[in-house]
Protein backbone atom coordinates (compact mmCIF):
# COMPACT_ATOMS: atom_id res chain seq x y z
CA UNK A 1 0.00 0.00 0.00
CA UNK A 2 2.29 2.51 0.60
CA UNK A 3 4.64 1.28 -2.50
CA UNK A 4 1.35 2.40 -4.13
CA UNK A 5 0.99 5.77 -2.61
CA UNK A 6 4.62 6.35 -3.36
CA UNK A 7 4.46 5.58 -7.17
CA UNK A 8 0.76 7.73 -7.37
CA UNK A 9 2.98 10.79 -5.50
CA UNK A 10 6.01 10.05 -8.25
CA UNK A 11 3.48 10.16 -10.99
CA UNK A 12 1.69 13.73 -9.53
CA UNK A 13 5.19 15.49 -9.22
CA UNK A 14 6.31 14.11 -12.50
CA UNK A 15 2.85 15.76 -14.21
CA UNK A 16 3.32 18.65 -12.50
CA UNK A 17 6.82 19.21 -13.38
CA UNK A 18 6.25 18.45 -16.92
CA UNK A 19 2.76 20.76 -16.70
CA UNK A 20 5.12 23.89 -15.55
CA UNK A 21 7.75 23.23 -18.03
CA UNK A 22 5.22 23.01 -21.01
CA UNK A 23 3.66 26.53 -19.30
CA UNK A 24 7.47 27.68 -19.77
CA UNK A 25 7.67 26.75 -23.41
CA UNK A 26 4.24 28.45 -23.62
CA UNK A 27 4.95 31.59 -22.18
CA UNK A 28 7.80 31.98 -23.92
CA UNK A 29 6.63 31.12 -27.41
CA UNK A 30 4.22 33.85 -27.05
CA UNK A 31 6.52 36.58 -25.73
CA UNK A 32 8.62 36.00 -29.38
CA UNK A 33 5.15 36.97 -30.65
CA UNK A 34 5.26 39.83 -28.24
CA UNK A 35 2.43 38.33 -26.12
CA UNK A 36 4.33 37.44 -23.05
CA UNK A 37 2.41 37.75 -19.86
CA UNK A 38 -1.09 36.75 -21.17
CA UNK A 39 -1.49 39.34 -23.69
CA UNK A 40 -4.04 39.21 -26.45
CA UNK A 41 -2.98 38.41 -30.04
CA UNK A 42 -5.29 41.27 -30.95
CA UNK A 43 -3.53 43.59 -29.03
CA UNK A 44 -0.95 45.19 -31.60
CA UNK A 45 -0.31 47.92 -29.28
CA UNK A 46 3.05 47.66 -29.57
CA UNK A 47 3.44 46.84 -33.46
CA UNK A 48 1.23 49.78 -34.53
CA UNK A 49 4.21 52.50 -33.05
CA UNK A 50 6.36 51.69 -35.74
CA UNK A 51 3.78 52.19 -38.50
CA UNK A 52 2.58 55.14 -36.60
CA UNK A 53 5.82 57.05 -36.99
CA UNK A 54 6.48 55.72 -40.31
CA UNK A 55 3.22 58.04 -41.16
CA UNK A 56 4.58 60.85 -38.95
CA UNK A 57 7.66 60.98 -40.48
CA UNK A 58 5.98 61.08 -44.36
CA UNK A 59 3.70 63.61 -43.16
CA UNK A 60 6.29 65.68 -42.00
CA UNK A 61 8.35 65.70 -45.34
CA UNK A 62 5.38 66.22 -47.01
CA UNK A 63 4.33 69.41 -45.19
CA UNK A 64 8.58 70.52 -45.43
CA UNK A 65 8.13 69.56 -49.55
CA UNK A 66 5.44 71.72 -50.29
CA UNK A 67 6.46 74.49 -47.88
CA UNK A 68 9.98 74.75 -49.29
CA UNK A 69 8.68 73.96 -53.12
CA UNK A 70 5.96 76.46 -52.78
CA UNK A 71 8.31 79.11 -51.02
CA UNK A 72 10.90 78.63 -53.99
CA UNK A 73 8.39 79.11 -56.80
CA UNK A 74 6.98 82.04 -55.28
CA UNK A 75 10.28 83.64 -54.71
CA UNK A 76 11.27 82.47 -58.49
CA UNK A 77 8.33 84.39 -59.76
CA UNK A 78 8.46 87.24 -58.18
CA UNK A 79 11.98 88.15 -59.54
CA UNK A 80 9.35 88.55 -62.93
CA UNK A 81 7.53 91.11 -61.49
CA UNK A 82 6.73 94.36 -61.43
CA UNK A 83 4.20 96.24 -59.15
CA UNK A 84 2.20 99.18 -60.83
CA UNK A 85 -0.68 101.63 -58.83
CA UNK A 86 -3.30 101.59 -61.38
CA UNK A 87 -5.69 104.47 -59.65
CA UNK A 88 -9.69 104.21 -60.88
CA UNK A 89 -12.12 106.67 -60.13
CA UNK A 90 -15.00 105.46 -57.56
CA UNK A 91 -18.42 106.21 -59.71
CA UNK A 92 -20.28 106.87 -56.15
CA UNK A 93 -18.07 109.28 -54.68
CA UNK A 94 -15.95 110.82 -57.44
CA UNK A 95 -12.89 109.81 -55.34
CA UNK A 96 -9.44 107.80 -56.87
CA UNK A 97 -8.68 104.86 -55.08
CA UNK A 98 -4.91 103.12 -55.59
CA UNK A 99 -4.53 99.26 -56.46
CA UNK A 100 -1.56 97.93 -56.70
CA UNK A 101 -1.44 95.86 -59.59
CA UNK A 102 1.47 93.22 -60.14
CA UNK A 103 2.69 92.71 -63.92
CA UNK A 104 4.83 89.50 -64.89
CA UNK A 105 7.58 89.28 -67.52
CA UNK A 106 11.55 89.01 -68.47
CA UNK A 107 11.86 92.37 -68.91
CA UNK A 108 11.04 93.31 -65.31
CA UNK A 109 13.92 90.58 -64.40
CA UNK A 110 15.47 92.10 -60.76
CA UNK A 111 17.35 88.62 -59.24
CA UNK A 112 18.94 90.96 -56.34
CA UNK A 113 17.51 93.79 -55.15
CA UNK A 114 20.00 96.83 -57.10
CA UNK A 115 21.09 98.41 -54.20
CA UNK A 116 22.42 95.08 -52.96
CA UNK A 117 23.38 93.95 -56.36
CA UNK A 118 25.85 97.34 -56.73
CA UNK A 119 27.47 96.76 -53.21
CA UNK A 120 28.06 93.52 -54.15
CA UNK A 121 29.53 94.70 -57.59
CA UNK A 122 32.08 97.46 -55.22
CA UNK A 123 33.20 94.32 -53.27
CA UNK A 124 36.46 92.89 -54.65
CA UNK A 125 36.66 89.59 -53.21
CA UNK A 126 33.37 88.41 -56.07
CA UNK A 127 34.81 88.56 -59.46
CA UNK A 128 32.22 90.36 -61.53
CA UNK A 129 31.51 87.51 -64.38
CA UNK A 130 30.56 85.14 -60.99
CA UNK A 131 28.22 87.72 -59.85
CA UNK A 132 26.73 88.60 -62.71
CA UNK A 133 26.18 84.90 -63.94
CA UNK A 134 24.67 83.86 -59.88
CA UNK A 135 21.99 87.36 -60.69
CA UNK A 136 20.10 85.87 -63.96
CA UNK A 137 20.27 82.11 -63.17
CA UNK A 138 18.74 82.19 -59.58
CA UNK A 139 15.44 83.44 -60.59
CA UNK A 140 15.13 80.77 -63.19
CA UNK A 141 16.77 78.46 -60.33
CA UNK A 142 14.54 79.07 -58.40
CA UNK A 143 11.15 78.76 -60.14
CA UNK A 144 13.07 75.04 -61.37
CA UNK A 145 13.42 73.94 -57.94
CA UNK A 146 10.00 74.90 -56.51
CA UNK A 147 8.12 73.08 -59.47
CA UNK A 148 10.49 69.87 -59.16
CA UNK A 149 9.44 70.03 -55.35
CA UNK A 150 5.97 70.77 -55.25
CA UNK A 151 5.19 67.70 -58.53
CA UNK A 152 7.93 65.57 -56.54
CA UNK A 153 10.52 64.99 -58.55
CA UNK A 154 14.46 64.46 -58.37
CA UNK A 155 13.37 65.83 -54.81
CA UNK A 156 16.77 65.15 -53.22
CA UNK A 157 18.10 66.89 -56.35
CA UNK A 158 16.49 70.17 -55.73
CA UNK A 159 16.54 70.30 -51.89
CA UNK A 160 20.45 70.06 -52.29
CA UNK A 161 20.37 73.05 -54.74
CA UNK A 162 18.13 75.44 -53.68
CA UNK A 163 20.19 74.77 -50.46
CA UNK A 164 23.42 75.65 -52.13
CA UNK A 165 21.08 78.49 -53.49
CA UNK A 166 20.61 79.64 -49.89
CA UNK A 167 24.14 79.17 -48.97
CA UNK A 168 25.55 81.74 -51.46
CA UNK A 169 23.03 83.79 -50.90
CA UNK A 170 23.92 83.92 -47.02
CA UNK A 171 27.35 84.45 -47.89
CA UNK A 172 26.79 87.38 -50.23
CA UNK A 173 24.48 88.98 -47.95
CA UNK A 174 26.87 88.63 -45.21
CA UNK A 175 29.68 90.19 -47.08
CA UNK A 176 27.73 94.12 -47.03
CA UNK A 177 26.61 93.32 -43.77
CA UNK A 178 23.15 92.39 -43.85
CA UNK A 179 22.84 89.99 -41.41
CA UNK A 180 19.09 89.86 -41.00
CA UNK A 181 18.47 88.52 -44.37
CA UNK A 182 21.82 86.26 -44.16
CA UNK A 183 20.02 84.90 -40.84
CA UNK A 184 16.57 83.98 -41.96
CA UNK A 185 17.83 82.01 -45.12
CA UNK A 186 19.88 80.11 -42.48
CA UNK A 187 16.28 79.23 -41.11
CA UNK A 188 15.21 77.99 -44.87
CA UNK A 189 18.69 76.31 -45.37
CA UNK A 190 17.92 74.18 -41.97
CA UNK A 191 14.55 73.26 -42.95
CA UNK A 192 16.25 72.27 -46.21
CA UNK A 193 18.99 69.97 -43.95
CA UNK A 194 16.16 68.73 -42.29
CA UNK A 195 14.03 67.87 -45.46
CA UNK A 196 17.08 65.81 -46.76
CA UNK A 197 17.02 63.96 -43.92
CA UNK A 198 13.02 62.84 -44.12
CA UNK A 199 13.78 62.30 -48.01
CA UNK A 200 13.67 58.45 -47.29
CA UNK A 201 9.70 58.78 -46.34
CA UNK A 202 9.09 60.81 -49.30
CA UNK A 203 5.78 58.72 -51.12
CA UNK A 204 3.65 61.41 -52.34
CA UNK A 205 5.42 62.19 -55.32
CA UNK A 206 5.93 61.57 -59.40
CA UNK A 207 9.06 60.20 -58.91
CA UNK A 208 11.34 58.86 -55.61
CA UNK A 209 14.92 58.85 -57.29
CA UNK A 210 17.34 61.13 -56.92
Amino acid sequence: METGEWCIGTRSLITGHRRRHQRIIYLAGKAENGNAWGMDSNDNSASAHPCSCSRARTSAFLLLRLWIGGTALASGLAKFSQAEKVFEENPETGEMSATLVRNYAWEFYNGVPAREFERLLGDALLPEWLLRAFYYALGPALIVCGIALLIGVATRISLFALGLIFVALSFGLSLIDTSGSAGTLGIYTIAIVGALLLADNNRFCLSRKF
